[in-house]
């Protein structure tokens, strides 16, 4: 985080380091995200019904460290210096492939990390089927990015896919 800040220390707001909602395509962002929302908490309710329960330390924890983690990589690092990196030196501005194909690199990455497992004996599995909904949010969310210029909102939207769960079908143990 800390080379990315200083390579782009002029314009943070390449990496969506601003709390300004001014990209090119913010209604359609905002749209995304409210039903990326609402549709997080049905699946949380059809997917946890009423099996959620955890400590507050573990929801605090899903709360806030994958978001911070990931967010500011996957679709604040990565993705600036990916747009960055498909814009020819001379260019004005991004030009809409490298952006895409920028928005595809960072989403296929972000599926690909969390369908990555363990065997029970210290040994990685990579299984494609087992977290397509990773996928799904990794769009979503850089779409919301990208529309909305900024890191607020994939952030809010990580965390409630990571705790919709724990807050709507909380049972006690």
């Amino acid at each position: 985080m800390a080379v990315a800040a200083a390579l782009f220390r002029n314009n943070l707001a390449t990496l969506g380091l601003t709390f300004q909602q001014n990209g090119p395509f913010r209604a359609m962002a905002f749209t995304i995200a409210a039903l990326t929302a609402i549709a997080t908490a049905l699946w949380s309710i059809f997917y946890f019904p009423g099996v959620k329960s955890e400590t507050l330390p573990d929801i605090l924890y899903q709360a806030t460290m994958p978001t911070l983690e990931e967010e500011l990589w996957f679709r604040g690092d990565l993705l600036g210096m990916l747009v960055s990196g498909f814009t020819p030196r001379n260019a004005q501005q991004a030009s809409i492939a490298g952006v895409i194909l920028a928005a595809a690199i960072v989403s296929m990455q972000f599926w690909g990390v969390h369908s990555i497992g363990t065997d029970g004996d210290w040994g990685f599995i990579f299984q494609a089927w087992f977290n397509p909904v990773a996928g799904v949010y990794g769009i979503l969310w850089v779409i919301v990015r990208l529309g909305t210029g900024s890191l607020v909102l994939p952030m809010l939207l990580h965390t409630w896919a990571n705790t919709a769960g724990y807050i709507l079908c909380r049972h006690e143990r």
